[in-house]
């Protein structure tokens, strides 16, 4: 998992370890921590780990976060509530893509790169609204 803090000028990009072998809760709380120590600018997270900060977004403050291929596991898209700086990356075809659709920026994998997705993010997130 990466934390992008590009007002961070000495490290404006930091990567993060979790234990993903604990029970959720303790997960989360480690997640929510690492957000408070860091205050990053965006999150960048994959598969399982991607499914993590969906299951902590109640538990975050403000939070803008590019999620590749989360497995959702841990969380039921319909029990999610829609933000606008969550974008998340899928390959379609995908039996979730459109219910995500519905409350989150979902992108299609082929459509553009990883790293395309977090600058388009980092370039627009201050303008656009938290919900």
């Amino acid at each position: 998992m990466r934390f992008i803090d590009t007002f961070n000028a000495a490290e404006s990009e930091r990567h993060i370890s979790l234990d993903l072998y604990q029970p959720l809760e303790l997960q989360i709380k480690a997640l929510a921590h690492q957000i408070r120590l860091y205050e990053p600018e965006i999150i960048v997270a994959s598969d399982a780990e991607a499914d993590l900060v969906l299951a902590a977004l109640p538990h975050l403050a403000c939070c803008a976060a590019v999620l590749e291929q989360p497995l959702l596991r841990h969380v039921k898209p319909e029990q999610l509530q829609a933000q606008h700086h969550i974008h998340i990356r899928l390959r379609t075809p995908h039996p979730m893509f459109q219910l995500l659709a519905e409350k989150f920026f979902v992108i299609d994998t082929e459509d553009e790169s990883l790293e395309y997705s977090v600058q388009h993010l980092l370039n627009t997130y201050m303008i656009e609204p938290f919900d």
